[in-house]
């Protein structure tokens, strides 16, 4: 209909005033951001995100939103948990822990869970399989401090 976000803003807020010409355009909700901020904020308070986010996914049309998680909302939201995103990893230094699983899901190449490696760990790797270094001349740059 070509109704403007904040209108539908203003009618899950319940804020008539939210509705007057002074703050329709974006531009002007700027110019009058103190008043606008004064009309909001206490609604907002008496809201917590959950309950905003809700509303706003049932009076909105097509609108992209989320809340703003804390790390322990993180690692305790249901949809998460549902999906087992988070996979524990032993580190050797840093022991175990939750960790992120992958950003999606492919059924042909799954997402291989893995911990960071230690300081050095594939030094000899990659000097020697992919820059083609001699044991000799890895183990003269070990002598010098160098890895």
């Amino acid at each position: 209909s070509g109704r403007e976000l904040f209108g539908y803003v203003a009618d899950m807020m319940g804020i008539e005033e939210l509705h007057a010409p002074r703050f329709r355009k974006p531009y002007q909700r700027i110019q009058h951001r103190d008043e606008l901020d004064a009309l909001m904020i206490p609604w907002l308070m008496e809201h917590d995100k959950e309950e905003i986010f809700q509303r706003i996914g049932g009076n909105m049309p097509a609108t992209a939103s989320g809340m703003m998680l804390n790390t322990e909302e993180i690692v305790n939201c249901p949809q998460l948990a549902h999906f087992n995103f988070f996979k524990e990893i032993d580190h050797p230094a840093a022991g175990k822990a939750l960790y992120p699983g992958g950003p999606f899901v492919m059924s042909e190449t799954p997402w291989q869970p893995g911990r960071a490696p230690l300081l050095g760990e594939h030094n000899r790797e990659v000097y020697s399989s992919l820059l083609g270094f001699s044991e000799d001349r890895l183990n003269q740059l070990g002598k010098d401090g160098v890895i």
